[in-house]
């Protein structure tokens, strides 16, 4: 179906929009199939398109819905996300498909993600040895995974209004608690760790969430978008601490120490400016 469409506060004026609805029914999906879609706007809400596909399970009996718009219950269900830069998706793919796209997926995500990189960063630059900065990363990992997975997984449902300005208030409460030159190398900062990542973990839930799950495939779609963070965090962690290393041994303690203050003194900056921005 075809409709021109008039601006939304102008009804008489000429159409400024051509809206397109559409169903199809494709006669059989052999190997992996395509849809691709560059029907973008120029505004914002119009810059994201979602579909719907549906197939029959195979060997299972398709009894028809008992109300209007129900599905049947054998049936597997499909929602593709369109934006640009993501204008190709795959048709009903498999379980490996689902597993690189969303690993590729998590990937983009946290390199695109400006909050959950200052909180690593923060969490790097404590120091406190190999085998301390590896149980803080681990602890970082575990809590956002086990919020991430109890959300998709699970059910649990969150205020996703508050989600971004806590993800904030967790950067100030870290930087802050290492600024006072605590005992950077206690158990007390990895829980205080773990209980911040269980936040970033809803951050995390909030985008995959928005991503459409495949029914069908909650796992791989949970383990690749999980393995795929890991691997964005790796890719900013590592050259951090090369960073600071070489600062150290090149420079001196003194000059490290500054770089440290001065990093947690700018996440405090930037916590502070998201968590009034997320507050307005």
């Amino acid at each position: 179906m075809l409709s021109l469409s008039p601006p939304d506060d102008q009804p008489a004026a000429p159409a400024s929009q051509v809206v397109v609805l559409g169903r199809f029914a494709p006669a059989s999906v052999v190997g992996t199939s395509w849809l691709e879609v560059r029907l973008f706007g120029r505004a914002s809400q119009e810059r994201r398109l979602e579909l719907v596909a549906s197939q029959a399970v195979a060997g299972q009996p398709q009894a028809s819905p008992s109300s209007p718009g129900a599905r049947p219950a054998h049936e597997r269900v499909q929602r593709l996300q369109f934006e640009p830069g993501r204008e190709r998706l795959a048709l009903m793919p498999g379980a490996f498909k689902v597993f690189s796209d969303h690993l590729e997926l998590g990937l983009r995500h946290v390199l695109g993600g400006l909050d959950h990189l200052l909180f690593l960063l923060v969490v790097v630059a404590a120091g406190g040895g190999a085998r301390y900065l590896l149980a803080a990363l681990t602890c970082f990992t575990l809590g956002h995974a086990l919020s991430l997975g109890a959300v998709v997984l699970g059910g649990w449902t969150f205020p996703v209004a508050w989600v971004e300005p806590a993800i904030a208030a967790t950067i100030v409460l870290l930087a802050v608690f290492d600024t006072r030159d605590r005992l950077h190398s206690g158990a007390g900062r990895l829980v205080l760790i773990f209980a911040c990542a269980l936040i970033h973990g809803l951050g995390l839930a909030e985008a995959l969430l928005g991503l459409r799950l495949d029914d069908q495939h909650l796992w791989p779609s949970l383990a690749g978008f999980n393995l795929g963070v890991e691997a964005g965090q790796a890719l900013v962690a590592l050259p951090a601490l090369g960073l600071l290393a070489f600062l150290r041994l090149r420079c001196g303690d003194e000059v490290d120490w500054r770089v440290r203050q001065g990093l947690r003194a700018g996440a405090v900056a930037c916590g502070l400016f998201w968590l009034g921005a997320g507050a307005v």
